[in-house]
């Protein structure tokens, strides 16, 4: 059973690790545009999806330590 709790661990990481990069790289494609308009930008709905692969990902992690004991 602790190679499967590793296997989830890895797979949590991985999923949190996408959705951080994807989520900072919304974050700055709106800061690039309120730079360049001399305005602040809507947050675009889809940060807030990746904000939330991220926090799926750090449960499923939890869950992949606890599997693993």
């Amino acid at each position: 059973m602790r190679e499967f709790g590793g296997f989830v661990m890895t797979v949590g990481l991985v999923i949190v690790l996408i959705g951080t990069a994807m989520f900072a790289m919304d974050l700055l494609g709106v800061v690039q545009s309120a730079v360049e308009s001399g305005r602040t930008g809507d947050f675009p709905p889809s940060m807030f999806k990746w904000f939330g692969l991220g926090v799926i990902g750090a449960v499923i992690y939890e869950f992949g330590k606890i599997t693993r004991g």
